[in-house]
């Protein structure tokens, strides 16, 4: 995407990298807001730097894809750029500061995020997408804004040249606290260092130390019903974990740091792993390895992992081919069907399918465009779709942006809608039809009862579990308060912190309560919960 131009003074960092000073003063946060993972900051504070405003929402998958991009430019301007997070919520369960300061350790942020519920810093900056960025010059004045994803090689130039344009102005404001000469380019050492942050700086967010045996952030959970077996995707530890019924580690599946290296399972690694499926052939497991944008084969007898699809960086094909010359974005979940595999690529807004005969990966469905039309399987849109489940020829889609869930008919060759009705339609509306809502549904699994069809959803950022009817479309809570916690016991008096993954195995719903760090399991007959397994 384009940079926008900010009237009257900004620059197209697509069309034209020479910066030039900004005209317009960057407004002031508000004093009431909350900061995580620092004391608050002013940007009066801040003048010498750059500063980079990013404004994101932490459901989005584009506002994920640029964390690590984010990282790379702190790590190349120490002292020089300054980011902040402007976290300004979609969805209204995102605007709890517990949450967002979950969703902050969950996804490795290490600069200041600011919270901004009420769209006050949004809109004081004229924002009007997620992700965006906006450039704040050394004498606090806007220069530019980006839309969406970015080039890193196009920003990093840019910020290089604003750190080297003289700023003579320095000199006379008040609010800076260097001895700066005029007319000097702002890249000698020690500028805008510690020593320039009255308001104590960014640092690193304090992380909680964990053991081989505790969970951090677990996404999803699949059962090997062969050999009573669970297998947990511990993301957050970047691992997978094989276990018992009964939550007891069996193998660990990688060293526990972020990585892609294939090999041998303790030396192997991993970043931010998700959906984990079961090959037919009761030999290996196909891991969603979404952090690193790849598909990776555990192979359970030679006990080694290898990456199956993916380049390693994140791209937007536009046609299939050679699994591993495909540069795919953000694989969610991945489930066996009909001879394939089947991915729920998020990044896309796209279901793919790969086949383990071939070695090819190919586009199933979906056009690319972020949206909730049905139509034929390649005409048709999705909105960051993160779980599939099949039965018969049907598979099953937790569209989770669009708070919908999809089927795609094999019969028919078209995707319908059974639940949603777009991008900006939801909340916690138990009922029938187009009048049920949800909130970012993140998980998906579909069974039958009494010869019929039964989906069971996780409602992520509604705190609930809840059974879907796909002939009657309706939807209705068997599981979950609605409040963030993490109570068990009858299964209505229940609470979750954000569930996003289910397994189902002789009448027990296995849940992966993510921000719980824990695997809890609703019995469907007693409708009870309990925690099996928890940090």
């Amino acid at each position: 995407m384009n940079c926008t131009l900010l009237p009257p003074g900004g620059v197209d960092l697509e069309r034209d990298p020479a910066p030039y000073a900004g005209i317009v003063r960057a407004p002031a946060f508000p004093a009431d807001v909350d900061w995580i993972g620092s004391p608050p900051l002013r940007l009066a504070g801040l003048r010498g730097k750059v500063v980079l405003l990013d404004f994101w929402t932490s459901g989005c998958i584009n506002c994920i894809h640029i964390l690590p991009n984010l990282h790379r430019l702190q790590f190349d301007f120490p002292d020089r750029l300054q980011i902040i997070g402007v976290h300004t919520p979609k969805f209204p369960a995102e605007k709890d500061p517990e949450r967002l300061a979950l969703a902050v350790e969950r996804l490795s942020i290490h600069h200041p995020v600011v919270s901004d519920p009420d769209y006050a810093i949004w809109q004081s900056f004229a924002v009007d997408a997620w992700p965006t960025l906006v450039f704040i010059d050394p004498l606090g004045r806007v220069v530019a804004h980006h839309p969406g994803e970015f080039d890193y090689g196009r920003v990093h130039a840019f910020i290089e040249q604003l750190l080297e344009t003289p700023h003579p102005q320095l000199v006379s404001d008040p609010d800076i606290n260097h001895s700066v000469t005029s007319g000097s380019p702002l890249n000698f050492p020690g500028f805008g260092g510690a020593g320039g942050l009255e308001d104590g700086g960014g640092r690193d967010i304090p992380r909680k130390p964990s053991s081989s045996l505790a969970l951090s952030f677990p996404s999803n959970v699949t059962v090997d019903s062969i050999h009573n077996r669970l297998v947990v995707s511990d993301s957050g530890n970047h691992r997978i974990l094989i276990t018992t019924l009964g939550g007891v580690i069996e193998t660990i599946v990688g060293s526990g740091q972020p990585g892609a290296t294939d090999g041998r399972f303790d030396a192997a690694t991993f970043t931010n792993p998700q959906g984990i499926s079961l090959s037919p052939d009761d030999k290996t497991h196909i891991v969603a390895d979404a952090g690193n944008h790849l598909l990776r084969r555990i192979d359970l007898f030679a006990q080694t992992v290898e990456t199956i699809a993916g380049t390693g960086e994140r791209g937007f094909p536009s046609t299939g081919g050679p699994a591993r010359e495909i540069p795919i974005a953000s694989p969610w979940d991945v489930i066996w069907f009909e001879g394939r595999y089947l991915v729920a690529m998020a990044g896309l807004h796209q279901i793919w399918a790969y086949d383990p005969l071939t070695g090819r990966l190919e586009i199933l469905a979906g056009t690319g465009v972020e949206s909730i039309h049905d139509d034929l399987f390649l005409q048709a849109t999705f909105a960051q779709p993160m779980g599939l489940s099949a039965l018969g020829r049907t598979v099953y889609v937790a569209d989770a942006e669009s708070s919908a869930v999809r089927a795609l008919d094999f019969d028919s060759g078209r995707v319908r809608r059974l639940l949603g009705r777009g991008l900006f339609h939801f909340g916690d509306l138990d009922a029938i039809g187009d009048s049920v809502r949800l909130q970012h549904p993140q998980s998906i699994v579909a069974t039958q009862e009494d010869g019929l069809p039964v989906l069971y959803l996780a409602d992520t950022f509604n705190n609930k579990i809840k059974r879907v009817d796909p002939i009657r479309r309706e939807a209705a809570t068997i599981a979950g308060t609605g409040e963030h916690g993490d109570f068990d016991g009858d299964a209505l008096d229940a609470e979750f912190r954000e569930p996003s993954g289910l397994a189902l195995h002789d009448g027990m719903l296995y849940i992966a309560d993510t921000h719980n760090h824990a695997i809890r399991c609703l019995d469907l007959d007693a409708q009870t919960v309990r925690t099996l397994w928890a940090r």
